[in-house]
């Protein structure tokens, strides 16, 4: 009985034209990805959930600033998912670790990694985003601000939305550092402000550091710069 030949090149071929017919399809077409009852993206190689896409509450915010918070939260998610798993990765001897929290020490990583912890937890899509606020004429130096004892609730003043999307300084690490302020997510404060001022006070008072919201600020933002152990699916887009 004879059998008709097998062309492992022609299987090959098939199975590569699939695979990129997949890749295409979501590609153009990401939410073939999302389950229709949670719209959450779920990645199986790092088990987290992410979000690319939220509706923000918002009150008394233009369409285009809407529109800049519903790109800016996701990646503030992805920017404390980031943190969370470089801090795991490398512990305090990494050089992003000691950038803004200064000489390797378990104790003050475990501090940071805690608040880090309490940000991923948090509900950062059900937070309310107050736009240009009147109370933004007492903070003229402060693209955001909130009060930390009205859970959840950011105020947004213009500098917040001239900054760029991403990296230091924009609108997503910005979000990241309002919540740090929070009582739950670390309760920091502002003791140095900016780069410079904060990459000085991690070499010189890195038990201050880690209670600076500008430390985890930048140290988040750098950690998905870097890539860490996640790639960002909202930074891909």
């Amino acid at each position: 009985m004879s059998f008709p030949s097998f062309s492992w090149d022609l299987l090959r071929s098939t199975a590569t034209l699939i695979v990129c017919s997949l890749a295409a399809t979501v590609l153009h077409h990401p939410d073939a990805l999302v389950p229709p009852s949670t719209g959450v993206l779920s990645d199986p190689h790092i088990g987290l959930a992410i979000n690319p896409r939220v509706t923000p509450r918002v009150v008394n915010c233009t369409g285009t600033e809407a529109e800049a918070l519903s790109q800016a939260v996701p990646l503030a998610i992805d920017y404390i998912a980031n943190a969370l798993a470089e801090l795991e990765h490398e512990g305090p001897e990494g050089d992003n670790y000691r950038r803004w929290f200064g000489a390797p020490n378990r104790q003050r990583h475990s501090t940071v990694s805690s608040h880090f912890e309490a940000l991923a937890r948090d509900d950062l899509p059900g937070y309310t985003f107050i736009c240009n606020p009147s109370a933004c004429t007492e903070h003229e130096s402060e693209c955001a601000f909130v009060d930390y004892t009205i859970k959840g609730v950011m105020n947004l003043c213009s500098g917040f939305f001239i900054a760029p999307n991403r990296g230091r300084n924009s609108r997503a690490s910005i979000i990241v550092h309002e919540a740090t302020h929070f009582f739950r997510n670390g309760f920091t404060s502002d003791h140095a402000r900016g780069e410079s001022e904060s990459e000085r006070l991690a070499r010189s008072f890195p038990h201050i550091a880690i209670t600076n919201a500008d430390n985890y600020e930048y140290f988040a933002a750098d950690a998905c710069s870097r890539g860490g152990a996640l790639h960002s699916l909202t930074d891909a887009s």
